[in-house]
């Protein structure tokens, strides 16, 4: 016989208490401890011991390390002043920001670190190396449109002003300091990024960087100190194996990269060397009527020019990818960022991002486990290495005009 009960639930509890009791249960279903001991959870508690460092000729007392980055308000309008005194008032690291006058007094400056603020260039079109590329730049904005939008010459100019930047941010600190020591390293960030990983505070950790030259050294042949290192989203065609200078910039896709801008960097040799390189790639595609738009175009062909210049993480790389829950970004643009930071903190942010994944079960992984596994960790690889395994093993870097 049925209970009574039942037979009148659907006129004594409304409709929205099913939708209520629905997730419930299934969240005490994925929780409940009899029914663990025989299935697998749904999220499992993480039980890793974070990898002991291993030993370095460096150490984080003896390395000097630097940020950089720009904020212009009219061109970047997700960045705000908020956001930017966030990352300012957390990150431990010495930080180098260009920006306008107006925009100053906004600014943490008195925070208890090291933050510089230069207001020299009231435009990225300022800078000296963009210096008379105002009416060419508002040619290739005129007739070029990428995502379905115009863009003006003053962004173009941004993106072509992170060479200099870093480059200037650099020197102006040796400059600054009282002992004139030189950063061991050098990083352009992107604030945003930076904002959605708040467990990294002490980042990014000297030994490790230092450890990732040292490997980068062994696999390249090229001296650690001549190494920039640059992740990647994904690799281009094979096809591209057929590229010579001659043909421009590299422009992957509008949805896909090659490379990421959002995070680089390197020794202070290696940067002055690609802001050198950068800025006579970029003159020589100029001068023969190319588009110059996108900073990430010209170091896609820096990479197959000189790819013994530079090491790169790749977080999706099918045969060794970042297995896991690594973060709620799909393209894993944030990647680089966890790899850089200690163990301590890598694990923090590991365990934050299960945590955040377990409420969403709307999301497939939450479906899968794979929400509930720890973002694992890619080995740096070198570019050519990186390139002949995408072009055959005979392929060779082509010739080059630029000479630097």
């Amino acid at each position: 016989m049925v209970p009574a009960a039942l037979v009148r639930f659907p006129r004594r509890y409304p409709l929205s208490l099913l939708i209520v009791l629905i997730p419930l249960s299934l969240l005490v279903y994925s929780y409940w401890d009899p029914l663990r001991s025989q299935t697998s959870s749904l999220f499992p508690s993480p039980s890793w011991n974070p990898a002991k460092p291993p030993s370095s000729p460096i150490s984080a007392e003896h390395a000097s390390l630097l940020l950089v980055t720009a904020y212009y308000p009219k061109l970047q309008t997700r960045l705000t002043p908020k956001l930017l005194n966030r990352v300012i008032s957390r990150i431990k690291t010495p930080l180098y920001i260009f920006t306008t006058p107006e925009i100053e007094p906004l600014l943490n400056v008195d925070s208890e670190f090291s933050v510089n603020i230069n207001t020299s260039f009231a435009s990225p079109l300022d800078i000296p190396p963009l210096e008379g590329v105002l009416e060419s730049y508002e040619k290739m904005s005129s007739r070029g449109r990428e995502a379905g939008r115009r863009k003006t010459p003053e962004t173009y100019a941004l993106r072509n002003s992170k060479a200099y930047f870093l480059q200037t941010a650099i020197q102006n600190s040796i400059n600054a300091s009282t002992t004139s020591s030189t950063p061991s390293y050098a990083f352009w960030i992107d604030p945003i990024s930076l904002d959605e990983l708040p467990s990294l505070a002490r980042w990014p950790d000297a030994i490790r960087l230092q450890n990732t030259w040292v490997e980068g050294e062994a696999q390249t042949g090229t001296d650690m100190a001549d190494l920039m290192m640059w992740p990647v989203e994904t690799l281009p065609h094979s096809s591209l194996s057929l590229w010579s200078e001659g043909m421009g910039p590299i422009k992957v896709a509008d949805n896909q990269a090659f490379s990421t801008g959002s995070f680089f960097g390197g020794p202070p040799s290696a940067i002055e060397w690609y802001s050198r390189a950068f800025y006579a790639l970029h003159d020589h595609f100029l001068s023969q009527r190319q588009f110059v738009g996108s900073d990430l175009a010209i170091t896609n062909a820096l990479f197959l020019l000189q790819p013994h210049r530079f090491i790169t993480l790749w977080p999706s790389d099918p045969q060794k990818p970042a297995r896991g829950n690594c973060g709620p970004s799909k393209d894993l643009r944030s990647y680089p960022l966890y790899w850089t930071a200690s163990d301590q903190e890598r694990e923090e942010t590991a365990k934050a991002w299960i945590w955040n994944a377990k409420w969403k079960p709307w999301k497939g992984d939450w479906w899968t486990g794979k929400a509930g596994e720890r973002c694992g960790t890619v080995e740096i690889v070198g570019m050519k290495g990186l390139l002949e395994r995408l072009f055959g093993k005979g392929w060779r870097p082509p010739g080059t005009s630029i000479s630097v």
